[in-house]
């Protein structure tokens, strides 16, 4: 077993009460292999290069570490919230109730948004993050969450901006680029995109809850449009559905495209809460 590959320089530490400690350097693969598994409280890394290193294999290395032992990360928390939202929203006191569940998770409470989210802008770190948001590097816990405040959340448009509802009642407007925050009755949606070098077009949406504060949820969007470059290289899936949890990313790499500038092009994006809108892409430069 190569440690400093597998582990990378994954140790044994601040177990809870019910953990027990191994050697893994000494301990025989057929033990691995054999033995019920240990709770394992925070992972461990030598150096942030080390760390680094797993969050760019998380997956591998949750693998890895998952057959060996019982570690429940921020990331596991995360989806244990999705699956347990649905009771926790039918009331303010239970809501309380859920936010002192997931300790480790954020809960802006940003106006009348009372969605959750991950504490940290990259999913993958979130794995190799304890349940509490914690990992110990050259001996130090260490906090790497990096989504603190509202405005964090602003920034990565994951919160609709201030002011930004423009209903389209007859939904024949054709937006430019982003759709602004569109809201009717329990629902409402909005959509980011970035273009160029890459795309990518991020669907957000809410309903309300039964207190009255909009929350995040899973449902279907749908899109439907080509991306055109100046080389005249079209790019972009023509339709393409997801059924989950927001944000919807919609994700392409252009290549062989030459230029990335200007590109246009011309889209429909069918979000089950509200129905459809039109929108146009025109990048003359990069954001």
């Amino acid at each position: 077993m190569n440690k400093s590959f597998l582990f990378a320089g994954l140790a044994l530490c601040l177990m809870s009460s019910c953990c027990q400690e191994f050697d893994v350097d000494n301990l025989a693969e057929s033990q691995v292999n054999s033995r019920t598994l240990s709770c394992l409280d925070m992972l461990e890394f030598e150096t942030r290069s080390d760390f680094d290193h797993a969050v760019l294999n998380v997956e591998y290395y949750v693998d890895s570490i998952k057959k060996n032992f019982r570690f429940i990360s921020l990331y596991d928390e995360y989806e244990r919230a999705w699956d347990l939202s649905d009771k926790y929203y039918e009331s303010e006191e239970k809501y309380q109730e859920f936010k002192k569940m997931f300790p480790g998770l954020y809960f802006p409470e940003y106006k009348d948004d009372y969605s959750f989210f991950l504490p940290v802008r990259n999913e993958a770190v979130a794995k190799l993050l304890n349940n509490k948001g914690y990992v110990k590097i050259g001996n130090k816990v260490v906090d790497i969450t990096d989504i603190k405040t509202p405005e964090d959340l602003l920034e990565l448009r994951l919160l609709a901006p201030d002011d930004a509802i423009t209903y389209s009642v007859d939904h024949n407007t054709e937006f430019e680029n982003n759709i602004p925050e569109q809201a009717d009755g329990d629902r409402k949606f909005w959509l980011n995109t970035y273009a160029g070098n890459f795309v990518r077009m991020e669907a957000n949406f809410r309903k309300k809850s039964v207190f009255g504060r909009w929350r995040n949820y899973k449902s279907k969007t749908t899109l439907v449009g080509s991306l055109y470059y100046a080389s005249g290289v079209v790019h972009f899936p023509i339709t393409s559905s997801q059924d989950k949890k927001g944000p919807h990313v919609y994700e392409a790499f252009p290549g062989g495209v030459g230029a990335y500038y200007p590109c246009h092009g011309t889209f429909t994006i069918d979000y089950q809460g509200l129905g459809k809108f039109k929108f146009k892409v025109n990048k003359q430069k990069p954001d």
